[in-house]
Order: structure tokens, then C-alpha cells, then sequence
């Protein structure tokens, strides 16, 4: 049994070798490039989105997608080859290339038994290859820029920062959808839950101010506060009451036109 086993695991990887020649190096690796192209464009359409948005003390953010540190040495290699398009690697680039992803899929069969598939996507994950880090600049007391990490800022300024983040993230990716598919016009919509705790109302005014520059729509929940501004065309507000000692609850309904409230009783 332990002849025909090693015979067979030759066997595979003779094929192994096979597939990768002819289908991983080419196609696959292609398709890697062409994923960690759209990611990096994204990144780039979130950071043009990100410099218009800043707070009313400057606080702006910026975002770095770029290769993690944790990476070892050859998956760090493997990386910069895949970026490059197939015609023009060498041959030795190729077997460095197909030599990283075969010990990485190899190494990611021996520890899970799943499909081929499965193995594919988890050993080829380009997304656990980068990070995401994000800088935060605002003024300074000198009246200079300076740039902050996330856990110098008060509990507000890291909301704030989160949200504006994830705003930019939802319009770049519609932006993206749009220009992709020119007879589809996706519904730009975010929808939130608990939202903008410990933010002020004013603050909460400026945050749906952006979604307006951002051509969003929104269904937020939060728990106080109305958030109204002039920017805000129009937006529907509902109040949920809850007395106490009460065992049933009352809902009004409030409309913003942009320049005055107007509620409508039920």
C-alpha cells in the first residue's frame, strides 16, 4: 500500500505540473493580475473619493493597499511576477512563479481535505496577501499638516474616520459598477444599523451631507438626533417612542424638504 501511495502521489504530481503549466502559469496567474488591477483601481477611485470628504477640523483620510508585511520572501516574489503580464516573464520566471504556487497549494491540501477548487481559492487568495492601512492627516496647532495614526484620535474622530471609509468604499465600488456595465445603473444605497453613536448632530448633518455629494441613498437607524442640513434634499424620518413602563410602542413619521420639517400624524 505504501509503494502504490507514493506511486500515485508521483503520478499527481506529474499532473500537478501538467496543470500548471499549461493552465495556472497562463491563465490563472492572468487572472490574479487582472484581479489585484481592479482592487488597486478601487483603491485608488475610494482615495480620490476620501480627499473631497474631510471633517469640519480637516480630518481627512487616505488609504495604502499594498502588500502585507507578514508575507514571507517567496510569496513577496511570487507577487511582483504575477504582476507582470504573462509575454513578459522568462522562462526561469515562470518556473520560480509556478515552484512558489505549487508548495503553496501542496501546503494547503496536507492541512485541509477539500476540493480542488476550494484548495485553488484559499492557497491563491490574493486579498490575504495585502493590507489595508489607513492615514489620517488633519492640521496641526502650528497650523501644518500632520498625519495621525487611528489610535491617537478621540472615540469621535475614529467613528467619524469609519464612516467616512466605508462611504467612499460603497461610491467607488457603484462608480466602478456603473463604467462596467453601461446599460445597468446599479441603486447606490447604504444601509446602516445603530449608526453614528456618540456622534452630535451636527456631525451627523455632514455625514449625510456626503452621501448627498456622493449621489447616495441611505436607510440608517440610530438612536437620537435628527442630522437635518440645507445639503439634504429630502429625507424621511421615523421615530420610534417607547414609553417605559409601556408595553406597545408609537411611530411618527417626519419629512425633511431641505429647509423645514413637516410631520405627518398618523
Amino acid at each position: 500500500m505504501s509503494e502504490k501511495l507514493a506511486e500515485q502521489r508521483g503520478f499527481l504530481d506529474e499532473q500537478y505540473q501538467r496543470i500548471f503549466a499549461d493552465y495556472l502559469i497562463r491563465d490563472l496567474a492572468e487572472w490574479l493580475r487582472g484581479q489585484i488591477s481592479v482592487a488597486e483601481d478601487l483603491a485608488n477611485r475610494m482615495n480620490e473619493v476620501l480627499g473631497q470628504a474631510r471633517s469640519s477640523q480637516g480630518v481627512h483620510v487616505q488609504l495604502e493597499w499594498k502588500p502585507s508585511a507578514a508575507l514571507d520572501d517567496e510569496t513577496r516574489q511570487a507577487l511582483s511576477l504575477v504582476r507582470m503580464p504573462y509575454g513578459e516573464r522568462t522562462s526561469a520566471q515562470d518556473a520560480t512563479l509556478r515552484r512558489v504556487f505549487t508548495e503553496r497549494i501542496e501546503a494547503e491540501r496536507d492541512t485541509h481535505s477539500s476540493g480542488y477548487a476550494e484548495i485553488l481559492s484559499r492557497a491563491l487568495d490574493y486579498r490575504s496577501w495585502h493590507a489595508f492601512t489607513v492615514r489620517v492627516a488633519d492640521t496641526g496647532p502650528d497650523g501644518n499638516q500632520r498625519v495621525r495614526r487611528l489610535r491617537q484620535l478621540s472615540s469621535g474622530e475614529t467613528r467619524l474616520v469609519s464612516y467616512v471609509t466605508l462611504f467612499a468604499a460603497a461610491a467607488a465600488f457603484y462608480d466602478a459598477v456603473s463604467e462596467a456595465t453601461e446599460d445597468f445603473s446599479p441603486l447606490r444605497l447604504v444601509l446602516l444599523d445603530e449608526a453614528f453613536e456618540r456622534l452630535d448632530d451636527p456631525t451627523i448633518a455632514r455625514m449625510l451631507g456626503l452621501l448627498v455629494d456622493l449621489d447616495m441613498d441611505w436607510v440608517i437607524t440610530w438612536p437620537s438626533g435628527w442630522g437635518v442640513s440645507e445639503k439634504i434634499p429630502r429625507m424621511h424620518i421615523y421615530d420610534v417612542l417607547r414609553p417605559r413602563n409601556g408595553r406597545g410602542v408609537a411611530c411618527t413619521q417626519t419629512t425633511w424638504d431641505g429647509a423645514a420639517m413637516d410631520r405627518i400624524d398618523p
